[in-house]
């Protein structure tokens, strides 16, 4: 009898550990009418890091077959979006052929050129474990004084007899000198591989640019980058054993906790605030959300705890998926940090091309999670130093957590710029910001700037000064040092210009602001256009009657020139999923301008991430509408209008906005606001007032073709820039200028005619110069 139990007990045992190794995930859209309902969820020890949260009403979340039938305990209603997501991951890359995806990589150019060493891995795109130890050492033997060989946290194995592996990038062979030193982990859950794919790209880009690009080799001279591709072994290999192919789901490590339930959610484990509550993290081994027995109970949390504590690292990223979302802390609670001002401006500039959604997890996905690892690279300060830790989560939400491979390289481009910004701040860095008018009026005039020191560097000097583009410029004042500033300290100054005599309305007048360090210069492209501003429209906003509008009017409640302003909301706050407009009624003719903008002031009060207002132009009388940007409209979320200007946030006091129109110029345009909120949230909305339209008429004086050294002509048919250049301007370097004054394209003109491929270009206004500044072009697209 005794022989025939203890069978049946290890029966049970072998079929319940099998069916957690081979258990079903299914993606799922649960109703949650309110917050309380993600706590609810997340108290069942149910891991919400990938969800795909819209607050008004539902979310989506990946979840195992245990984990749905506690839902169905709880009474907690959804339905099966996707049966089987291992299935659909795999089927996703059915038809796709890696090697064929690799070639046509080295094959096409992309925005930031795809390193040449860069490819895919064998598992679904992504590369295996083993496959990430040979990338290492091939990167080593290919840059020998780059980056280091092979190096592990210990001797010591995982529960599986694996090693945790790391490597350094900097310039090994210069003199010792102490380096500022930067952190970036990834895997920590074993079905997040998109966060060590995009991290390879980034190791490749370092290590093949250095050579070609300043900016890269002033980074990799005087910084020290800790990469650790993969923190949890066990897990990762553990899913690729069970689906070679990819799609392996199982997030934890492979610790046997002794209870028939396996495996550690390492960033659960976390000794900082470990254990918090039961929200956060579970006491259930079976649960995705298990913290384990004691912080840092895992070999994986210990040995990273132990390297971070022997080294002197200020920033670091610690790589997840997905959704798009940039977090820090705090984690263990709804609370923000002391740092929380530094936290905001750091995730803005990360944020700044991929347009990720940031803020605390509670802000961006309203619950909590404690034992993670920013709170304790931030909290604790007693065995090693604060540090400044970001948790981005890569891909878009819809691509779950195994994007297709044919996604992998996309997710690395929008990467790329958040990592490099990273590096950035560990050295003095700062963000120059024009104050002053796009417009210049005099040949006697001042450039006013701001300069925000960003770099986690206290006591940073900088020296500002200006170097003239356009041969318009006579003379530029000394340069200004800034001394001493600490992070995000402002500081205000202006440094003058002289242009010469005789220059017509329209005229371009560019120049670059360099911001030295002393290490490195970086360098800011401004546009000025010469001439006298002429009003078009002005109004006070004393009423609506130059609009249309289905819900905007007056309110006395607020307004810079006395007594009223144009709001959203005259009668409180905006409703629940609200769309509402004012559209300018009288159409603005822009056909003899050289250049235009809109002016107005404004504040507001908006849902950050989540409810906006956009300002448009249309310039075919209303039937397609264009978002612009102005000075203080930011960039939208994957909430919003992805990657377009709108406001959106808290702006409590009023701030003087100007919209350049120079993308417009030579036709009639409208103008209109739209308000668009969710059902969530709802806060006063926007106010404006003293809307004025102003422009720069072109006279009879213009030269038309004055730079007539460089004639261009635009070929409709192939889409292309025709540049027709004199004998003299042969042998010379052409530059292309958009209207915001970025440098996009430089062409060599060895022939007296180029053709130059708009099809990348976006429609509005360029500039086209010669390096010497004595020829120039204005011209529309």
């Amino acid at each position: 009898m005794k022989k025939i139990a203890l069978i049946g007990f290890l029966l049970v045992n072998v079929l319940f550990i099998f069916a957690q190794e081979h258990t079903t995930y299914s993606k799922v859209k649960i109703y949650t009418e309110t917050p309380a309902k993600l706590q609810q969820i997340s108290q069942l020890g149910i891991a919400l890091d990938g969800i795909e949260y819209h607050k008004e009403a539902y979310c989506f979340l990946e979840l195992s077959s245990s984990e749905m039938e506690k839902l169905r305990d709880q009474n907690i209603q959804y339905e099966i979006v996707i049966e089987d997501l291992t299935q659909y991951y795999t089927s996703k890359n059915s038809n796709v052929n890696i090697d064929s995806l690799n070639t046509l990589f080295k094959m096409k150019g992309s925005r930031n050129t795809t390193p040449t060493n860069f490819h895919l891995g064998s598992m679904g795109g992504y590369l295996t474990y083993n496959e990430i130890i040979t990338e290492l050492n091939e990167m080593h033997q290919l840059y020998p004084d780059l980056i280091s060989d092979t190096l592990s946290f210990s001797s010591t194995t995982t529960q599986n007899g694996n090693r945790i592996f790391y490597v350094v990038i900097s310039t090994l062979t210069q003199p010792s000198i102490e380096k500022a030193q930067v952190l970036y982990t990834a895997l920590t859950h074993a079905r997040e591989p998109a966060g060590m794919q995009q991290m390879i790209y980034h190791m490749w880009y370092l290590l093949e640019n250095y050579a070609t690009n300043p900016e890269i080799q002033y980074l990799m001279n005087n910084l020290e980058l800790f990469f650790v591709p993969c923190l949890n072994p066990d897990g990762y290999i553990f899913n690729q054993t069970q689906q070679p192919n990819g799609g392996g789901m199982w997030r934890k490590n492979r610790r046997n906790n002794g209870n028939n339930t396996w495996g550690v959610d390492l960033n659960r484990n976390f000794g900082y605030n470990w254990g918090y509550d039961n929200v956060g993290s579970s006491i259930n081994g079976n649960d995705e959300t298990y913290r384990g027995t004691a912080g840092f109970s895992e070999v994986e949390t210990q040995q990273l705890k132990l390297f971070i504590e022997s080294q002197n690292i200020k920033l670091a990223m610690s790589n997840h998926c997905h959704g798009n979302l940039l977090i820090y802390p705090w984690g263990f609670i709804p609370a923000l940090t002391t740092d929380s001002l530094l936290f905001i401006e750091y995730a803005k500039l990360l944020t700044t091309e991929n347009n990720f959604v940031y803020g605390t997890c509670y802000e961006v996905l309203n619950y909590t999670a404690n034992g993670g690892s920013s709170d304790w690279f931030y909290g604790e300060q007693t065995t090693k130093n604060k540090i400044i830790e970001f948790s981005p989560e890569a891909g878009d939400p819809l691509l779950g957590f195994w994007p297709p491979a044919i996604n992998i390289e996309q997710i690395c481009e929008d990467y790329l710029p958040m990592n490099m910004s990273l590096m950035r701040l560990g050295l003095p860095y700062a963000k120059m910001k024009d104050l002053s008018s796009p417009v210049i009026s005099s040949v006697s005039a001042f450039f006013n700037f701001e300069i925000k020191s960003l770099g986690y560097v206290p006591a940073s000097n900088f020296t500002i000064s200006l170097n003239p583009i356009s041969s318009n410029i006579l003379s530029v004042g000394n340069p200004i040092l800034l001394s001493t500033l600490n992070p995000l300290d402002v500081r205000i100054d202006s440094i003058s210009i002289q242009l010469q005599s005789g220059l017509f309305q329209g005229d371009s007048i560019l120049f670059e602001v360099l911001t030295d360090n002393g290490m490195f210069i970086y360098r800011d492209t401004i546009v000025k256009f010469f001439g006298t501003l002429t009003t078009i429209l002005d109004d006070p906003c004393n009423s609506v009657s130059n609009w249309t509008t289905n819900g905007w009017q007056t309110t006395t409640a607020q307004f810079v020139s006395p007594s009223t302003a144009i709001t959203d909301s005259p009668l409180g706050n905006y409703v629940d999923n609200a769309y509402s407009y004012i559209e300018l009624t009288t159409p603005i003719d822009l056909s003899s301008s050289v250049y235009a903008q809109i002016e107005f002031f404004a504040k507001w009060a908006l849902e950050t991430n989540f409810d906006y207002v956009q300002l448009f132009v249309s310039i075919d009388n209303g039937s397609t509408w264009l978002p612009i940007s102005s000075t203080h409209s930011s960039v939208g979320s994957s909430f919003q209008d992805p990657g377009n200007p709108l406001y959106h946030g808290f702006q409590n006091d009023w701030v003087y906005e100007v919209a350049p129109l120079t993308d417009f110029l030579g036709g009639t345009i409208k103008i209109k606001f739209e308000l668009i909120s969710d059902g969530y949230l709802n806060f006063d909305g926007f106010t404006f007032d003293d809307f004025k339209v102003t422009k720069v008429i072109g006279g009879s004086g213009i030269r038309e073709s004055s730079f007539s050294e460089i004639s261009v002509f635009y070929d409709y048919v192939n889409q292309t820039f025709i540049v027709h250049s004199e004998e003299k301007t042969v042998s010379q370097k052409l530059f292309i200028y958009d209207g915001k004054g970025s440098l996009i394209y430089t062409i060599s003109l060895d022939e007296s005619q180029k053709v130059i491929d708009t099809k990348p270009f976006v429609n509005g206004l360029y500039i086209i110069t010669n390096h010497q500044g004595w020829s120039q072009k204005l011209i529309k697209y």
